[in-house]
């Protein structure tokens, strides 16, 4: 790791820029994911909803692996930052416009920045959608895994169409790991057995 001693400080501009970026990084807060509109639930989660748990998934598989859990984590939290700007698209609307070009345009501008850290962000996004390392692989498992794993609480929840979201999904999973723990969840399990088990413990009432 670098001294800090031995870093040029950030100029005025580029702690300005990098404002900016956690402020267009906030708008995702702001972007319902899409998809649920279409099995009628509302409100749906938002895009950084869907990246919080898709993180800690990226962690988790990527220990399962045996691959760098950072990279990973790090891939995660920027895979969806381009949808800050043109918001999250279903399936059915990714049919009419090119949703892979929109990301690629995104990368390009964080490529042609002056800040180091955008750059950064470019190569990250470069190398997870073009899921040709394990880390990669291991984002995207993470992403399909979380949202199986929401279209579950949602049907569980009485949104009885989210299940197509859930449903015979293991073919989609590249790595062991995330198919291991789809299995898991058709076996015997349900989103809300992590509290019925703390009800159920010997801990002290209050």
């Amino acid at each position: 790791m670098t001294d800090p001693a031995d870093r040029d400080a950030p100029s005025d501009a580029e702690l300005r820029e990098t404002l900016d970026l956690l402020a267009e990084a906030g708008q995702l807060k702001r972007v319902p994911r899409s998809g649920w509109s279409l099995a009628g639930i509302a409100p749906a989660e938002s895009v950084a909803d869907h990246v919080y748990r898709t993180a800690i998934l990226g962690h988790v598989l990527a220990r399962m692996e045996g691959v760098d859990a950072a990279r990973v984590v790090m891939m995660i939290l920027y895979h969806d930052l381009s949808e800050a700007r043109t918001n999250d698209a279903h399936k059915i609307a990714a049919g009419y416009f090119d949703t892979r070009a929109a990301q690629e345009k995104s990368v390009g501008e964080l490529e042609r920045s002056t800040l180091d850290l955008k750059r950064e962000i470019a190569t990250l996004l470069a190398e997870e959608f073009g899921r040709t390392t394990p880390e990669a692989i291991v984002a995207k498992d993470a992403d399909r895994l979380e949202c199986i794993l929401q279209g579950r609480e949602y049907h569980e929840a009485g949104w009885t169409q989210a299940a197509e979201w859930f449903e015979d999904k293991r073919d989609i999973l590249a790595t062991e790991s995330a198919q291991r723990l789809y299995d898991a969840m058709a076996n015997d399990w349900n989103t809300t057995r992590w509290r019925d088990g703390l009800k159920q413990s010997d801990r002290p009432k209050r």
